[in-house]
C-alpha cells in the first residue's frame, strides 16, 4: 500500500529520521559524522531551509528543520541524502543494498 503523501506549509517545522538499509551502519567514524555535518551546512545555502537541531546515531539520524516554502524540504532532504549516499559509495567501495 502506497504512503499518503504529507502535507507540507511554508515555514513548518519538520522531524526528519532515515535509518540504514535493514539497520545498517550509515556512520563508521568520527569522519563520517564531520562529513554528514559539512553536507547539511551546504544544503542549509543551497537551499531555503533552517536546521533547527540533528541527532547523528551510528545507525540513523534526525532533523529538526524548518523550510520557508514547503517544497524546499523534499529538494534538500533528496538532495542530503543523494550526495549522502553517493559518498559513502565512493568511501567505503560499496554499491546499492548490501546485506550482512
Amino acid at each position: 500500500m502506497p504512503r499518503i503523501s504529507r502535507a507540507l506549509t511554508d515555514n513548518g517545522c519538520y522531524h526528519f529520521i532515515n535509518r540504514g538499509n535493514g539497520r545498517q551502519q550509515v556512520f563508521h567514524k568520527e569522519g563520517d559524522y564531520c562529513s554528514f555535518i559539512d553536507l547539511l551546512q551546504q544544503a542549509r545555502e543551497k537551499f531555503q531551509v533552517q536546521l533547527h537541531a540533528w541527532c547523528l546515531m551510528p545507525n540513523h539520524f534526525h532533523l529538526l528543520v524548518q523550510p520557508e516554502q514547503a517544497d524546499q524540504l523534499t529538494k534538500c532532504m533528496q538532495w542530503v541524502m543523494t550526495s549522502h549516499v553517493r559518498r559513502y559509495h565512493q568511501h567505503y567501495h560499496t554499491s546499492g543494498q548490501e546485506e550482512n
